[in-house]
Parts: structure tokens; sequence; C-alpha cells
């Protein structure tokens, strides 16, 4: 084998030709209203973790209507 070709192979051969640019994971903020719905939707409303956040969503709709 020729030591061009093992470079070629360890390093993966092509330098950058082809490669995707690294795009970073983005958090939207959703209204409670949004939230509580994808929730109801999505989610397991037997689960406990789903039903503590529904009534953190709850909590949070009851003071901003006070």
């Amino acid at each position: 084998m020729n030591p061009i070709d093992v470079h070629k192979s360890i390093s993966g051969g092509k330098t950058g030709e082809g490669r995707k640019s690294y795009v970073a994971p983005v958090c939207r903020r959703l209204t409670r209203e949004t939230a509580k719905e994808m929730l109801l939707r999505r989610a397991d409303t037997g689960d406990p973790e789903v039903q503590r956040m529904l009534e953190c969503i709850e909590e949070l709709q009851m003071k901003k209507r006070s």
C-alpha cells in the first residue's frame, strides 16, 4: 500500500468537500397555551411528569390572570 493512500484512509480522504456545516440546536419559547396544547396532543397524560408540567402551566396561567 502506498503511504499516501494510508494517510487518505486515516484522514477520511477528502478535505472539507461535501461536508455539511454544523447547525446548533435552537430552543423556541412557547406560550403557555401552545405548550399545553402540544403536551395534550403528543404526551401521555397518565405520566406523572406530564401531569406536573400541566399543573405548572395552569399555575402560570392563574398568576397571569391575577
